[in-house]
């Protein structure tokens, strides 16, 4: 007997035959002459004809809802029972991160019972160790005990599979080549693709923009009525700028100078800061003050991860706010991790058990903090931020209320949606590498022309950043032209003032940034405890042990210098820091060189200390001059007493 010719006995069995639309319940008497009840599910297609097409030459057998294998020994079959159920791939899916792609197979199945088992999701790998079946199906579905079964399941499922469906799922958002050609993916499919399927989970889902884009004029022009009302320009021009930077990232990446600073929100509570976040990410989707994706409670990993996913879109990490000594050490590593990544635009590097390198995972998006203070990350950290302040005064909230109806109605989303739509019609449709060149050009002509503007007060950082805002801002009022809302005269008036505003941010930069230099931390910490009597300090030609307050001796000054001992001087400002829950990373050598390098203090014979004899006490000294030194605004005397303060009553 044939193959063929056996499958169509089987499919002329009265099992098969007793098929019909309402369900019903038979009992048959199985080769193992077993009772089992048989439950036919109810559906349009006829199982007999669907399982005799699946099996038809596959060495396989399909018998009251089992698997069967099949083998011909000196003409006679001989059938094995492999499981109590027969299982199919309907479909193959390939997911796509961005960086790496994963297959994951739709396996359906029908059990014994006639019951259908569900749908799973089941991963390459997986498939072929066999074990997903009962962490998926549970322990009613049954391998037969032979050591062979897994494989025997494993390959009838391969054979009878036929005509699966595939499909690609894209696991991140913002600008993807597809079918060659630029689309833009958020979490409801696709800008300028078709039937194109993106999976998000949680609060990623909500970057989602408009399906449509009609009105685009009346859209953009009510909502920058909202914004221009809502507060100065000096806080809604920057944040417009970094908005609409953000879809510009791939395309600035391409020409080699992507976006690496993270745009800071400093208020305190209440001051609208999370709220006034949550309508600029509304440009991507639908938040609000209280459902923001990200917060410092959440670990850095995971946020990166997610800013990864988030590509060419915008994040915000809520609530800089530490409490204790505990909680601001790990604020301060989450913030620190963030502004390195998106500095750098890096992740960290890992490996595979095999020692290879994994790929690496790094912010690809633009990030918001907000926050009641600036985190302590160091001169270098605060380099990579762009700082905006604000106060409740500072907002509009009957015209926000408005902003945040427009928002959840998807005003804005359509607005991103439109803008994206004209990067695409005008820089997009024939070769994006001619925008790339331009990019690349626009960048370094205004780099060039803020390095000469700051005339080096600034850090080496700033101009890159003004740079990128103020590109920002110019495709912003393109795209507000193009759309007949703004004329050439408005746009260049407007971006005259968003210069303006550039140039007021670059000075308050410089301040934070010189606030956390290294050098300028240690003076202040210093100069401050010894004006406030925490620490000793003697003029040269003081009797030796003439002060018997028992405070500790940081050094000894004259007319022209302050001669610090420098372990001690150096132990005490780490200590003071320490106490406030700040860490005072650099290290002694470290500190010196720069203050040696900045011309604050005496060198001598190459070194950065000098070698002399002062009230009696030999050794070496870090020598100030101290006409600079003082020229440093001191740590106030009530902000150094509340700290030593704080010592003692804790002892």
């Amino acid at each position: 007997m044939t193959d063929e010719e056996f499958a169509q006995k089987i499919s002329k069995s009265d099992l098969w035959n007793k098929y019909s639309e309402n369900k019903k319940s038979i009992t048959t008497k199985n080769s193992d002459d077993t009772n089992n009840k048989i439950i036919l599910s109810s559906k349009s297609e006829d199982f007999n004809n669907f399982f005799q097409s699946m099996f038809k030459s596959t060495g396989y057998l399909a018998k009251e809802n089992c698997t069967y294998a099949v083998s011909l020994k000196g003409g006679d079959k001989t059938e094995k029972r492999l499981c109590n159920f027969v299982a199919w791939i309907e479909k193959e899916v390939t997911i796509d991160d961005g960086l790496e792609t994963h297959n994951v197979l739709k396996i359906k199945g029908k059990h014994q019972s006639g019951d259908d088992l569900p749908c799973i999701d089941v991963s390459e790998n997986d498939f072929q160790s066999m074990n997903w079946i009962i962490k998926k199906w549970g322990v009613k579905c049954i391998l037969e005990p032979r050591q062979s079964t897994k494989d025997s399941v494993r390959h009838c499922i391969q054979m009878i599979s036929k005509n699966i469906k595939s499909e690609t799922v894209f696991k991140h958002i913002g600008w993807r080549k597809y079918g060659g050609k630029w689309i833009y993916l958020h979490s409801g499919g696709s800008v300028g693709g078709d039937n194109i399927k993106v999976r998000l989970e949680g609060k990623l889902e909500k970057y989602r923009l408009s399906s449509r884009c009609d009105n685009i004029k009346s859209s953009l022009r009510d909502a920058l009525n909202e914004l221009e009302n809502l507060a100065q320009k000096k806080i809604i021009y920057p944040l417009l700028a970094y908005t609409f930077l953000t879809p510009l990232n791939e395309f600035l990446k391409r020409a080699g100078f992507e976006p690496n600073f993270v745009y800071f929100l400093m208020g305190k509570t209440g001051s609208g800061k999370s709220t006034l976040s949550a309508l600029f990410l509304s440009f991507f989707g639908n938040f609000s003050g209280t459902d923001l994706p990200f917060s410092f409670m959440d670990t850095p990993n995971a946020i990166i991860n997610s800013a990864f996913a988030l590509k060419d879109s915008l994040i915000c990490v809520d609530d800089y706010k530490p409490s204790l000594k505990g909680d601001m050490n790990k604020m301060d590593n989450t913030a620190q991790q963030i502004l390195r990544s998106v500095g750098e635009r890096t992740g960290r590097q890992r490996l595979n058990s095999d020692s290879t390198a994994m790929k690496q995972r790094y912010p690809r998006c633009n990030v918001i903090i907000t926050g009641e203070q600036s985190p302590n990350v160091g001169e270098s950290g605060t380099a990579r931020q762009i700082i905006s302040e604000i106060t409740r005064f500072d907002i509009n909230w009957e015209v926000m209320t408005n902003a945040q109806t427009s928002a959840r109605n998807g005003v804005y989303a359509k607005i991103m949606r439109g803008f994206i739509e004209y990067i695409q019609n005008n820089f997009l449709s024939g070769n994006e590498q001619v925008w790339v060149d331009i990019l690349r050009s626009e960048f370094e002509k205004l780099r060039t022309d803020w390095n000469a503007k700051l005339k080096g007060f600034a850090h080496p950082r700033t101009p890159s950043m003004l740079a990128f805002l103020q590109i920002g801002f110019r495709y912003f009022l393109e795209f507000c032209k193009s759309c007949g809302l703004l004329g050439e005269t408005s746009a260049r008036e407007q971006m005259d003032s968003f210069i303006d505003i550039l140039e007021s941010m670059a000075k308050e930069h410089a301040k934070f940034v010189n606030e956390d230099k290294p050098t300028i931390k240690f003076i202040r910490a210093l100069s401050g405890m010894i004006v406030s009597g925490a620490v000793k300090f003697e003029r040269v030609g003081t009797p030796p042990d003439a002060d018997k307050s028992g405070k500790i001796l940081v050094g000894y000054y004259d007319d022209e210098h302050y001669y610090f001992i420098s372990s001690v001087a150096y132990n005490q400002v780490c200590g003071f820091y320490s106490k406030q829950g700040e860490n005072f990373a650099t290290s002694l050598r470290t500190l010196l060189k720069a203050l040696a390098d900045e011309g604050l203090i005496k060198k001598n014979d190459g070194k950065n200390t000098i070698n002399c004899r002062l009230n009696g006490k030999q050794g070496r000294y870090v020598c100030f001059y101290r006409e600079k030194f003082d020229s440093f605004e001191l740590m106030s005397k009530k902000a150094v007493e509340e700290v030593t303060q704080g010592e003692k009553q804790g002892n």
